[in-house]
């Protein structure tokens, strides 16, 4: 009688275990590529939300008017301050759509800071002012985050007379006959320091 060929014992444990190996190296190298998809799309989404917050900012700083707005007592501020060393602008921005002919202005009252975490990188903040005036007293902003992590935000303005300065409050003059009106520079630098992506810099031109 003739024996049935077959795997012996000693061969199924080493059939087993090339298996297992081979499948262990399929894993760890779907892993690997997992991950790195992953990182490539968190990296792609960040840059994506950098570049919308730039061009937030520079389309709201390249639309600055020159419109003082009224506070309590009969106060004005100018259109443009840039304070707390170049860490603060805040700003009256002209040209805002009204699509749906709303019984309101066409401008508005814009500011952006860092809003700072304790120790860790803050976020870069939009404000928004819902009345231009504030003849009653200071009104709440809505605050909108552009983006996180960031480290810190630098705003320098640029005058024929003085070039690069980190403070900005001009005094109120008036335009012939016609209303009080506030001096605006040559133009604007913006910069944001990020941790992960260095210095942004951008330079808008208001003259």
């Amino acid at each position: 009688m003739r024996r049935e060929a077959g795997f012996t014992l000693l061969e199924l444990v080493v059939a087993v275990a090339i298996f297992a190996t081979l499948a262990l190296m399929a894993y760890q190298g779907l892993a690997a590529t997992l991950f790195a998809s992953a990182r490539i799309a968190e990296s792609q989404a960040r840059i994506a939300a950098l570049q919308r917050a730039v061009a937030r900012m520079t389309r709201d700083v390249a639309a600055i008017a020159p419109r003082p707005i009224g506070l309590e007592g009969g106060k004005l501020s100018p259109s443009l301050i840039v304070s707390d060393e170049g860490r603060r602008i805040e700003f009256t921005r002209g040209g805002v759509a009204n699509p749906m002919s709303a019984p309101r202005s066409g401008f508005r009252r814009i500011a952006y800071i860092v809003d700072e975490e304790g120790e860790a990188d803050g976020r870069l903040v939009r404000l928004v002012w819902d009345a231009l005036d504030r003849p009653g007293g200071a009104s709440e902003p809505t605050g909108t985050v552009l983006l996180d992590d960031v480290s810190g935000l630098r705003v320098r303005v640029w005058t024929k007379d003085a070039g690069w300065l980190e403070e900005w409050r001009p005094e109120l003059q008036p335009e012939s006959a016609g209303p009080l009106r506030s001096a605006l520079p040559v133009g604007i630098e913006l910069t944001l320091r990020l941790p992960q992506e260095g210095i942004v810099r951008r330079v808008v031109a208001l003259q």
